[in-house]
Order: C-alpha cells, then sequence, then structure tokens
C-alpha cells in the first residue's frame, strides 16, 4: 500500500527481515515502529503520517496527470485552428487566381 513512498528496491536476494528493514528505514524517518521477522509494526501516530504522505503524493501525481492532459488538450486546439487557417488562406488564393484567370481571360478575348 504505501510502495509509493518507499525507495526503489536495491534487489531482493536478502532474507525477508532485511527486505522489511530496508522498507521501514525508507518509510519511516523516526523511531516509532518495529521490524519483525517479515512485518513492520507501526508505533503511534505513524499510520497517519504515512497516510498524509501517501495523500500528498496522490495529489502531486494528480497534478502532473491533470497539466498533462490540460498541456495535449491545448495542443490540439491549436493544431486544430492551424488546420482551419490552412483552410481559409487556400480557399482565398484560389478565389483569387479565378479572378486573375478572368480578368486575363477577358483581357486576351475583348483586347
Amino acid at each position: 500500500r504505501y510502495g509509493a513512498l518507499a525507495p526503489p528496491p536495491g534487489g531482493r536476494d536478502g532474507a525477508p527481515r532485511d527486505a522489511a528493514a530496508a522498507l521501514a528505514s525508507g518509510l519511516l524517518k523516526d523511531a516509532r515502529h518495529a521490524v519483525g521477522a517479515t512485518r513492520i509494526y507501526l508505533g503511534p501516530g505513524c499510520l497517519e503520517d504515512l497516510e498524509r504522505r501517501l495523500a500528498g503524493r496522490r495529489r502531486s501525481a494528480a497534478a502532473s496527470i491533470q497539466s498533462l492532459a490540460r498541456g495535449s488538450r491545448a495542443r490540439r486546439r491549436v493544431d486544430a485552428a492551424r488546420t482551419a487557417a490552412v483552410g481559409v488562406a487556400s480557399l482565398w488564393r484560389g478565389r483569387r487566381a479565378r479572378r486573375s484567370y478572368r480578368a486575363v481571360r477577358t483581357v486576351a478575348a475583348f483586347g
């Protein structure tokens, strides 16, 4: 449950007690805990501290995801606007070319 707060694992070749001790040393900064053979026993206030830190990590992750989503949406809008601008410019160039051709044709025919 609190793996997101733990430092990256160094390896799994040690004894379970060593793994529990390494996890406790990475997660718990104070001495209000005890390490058993495969479990970590939390003292008063440890669980609340872990929950508070986990909530902060989740808020930070949510903010990062939202920021990426907003950026992606903004890039999509800019791309759509650019595509629309190119389309309008293309239509305008076509209209101008047709007018120019008509003017040249009229001058050549009556000219």
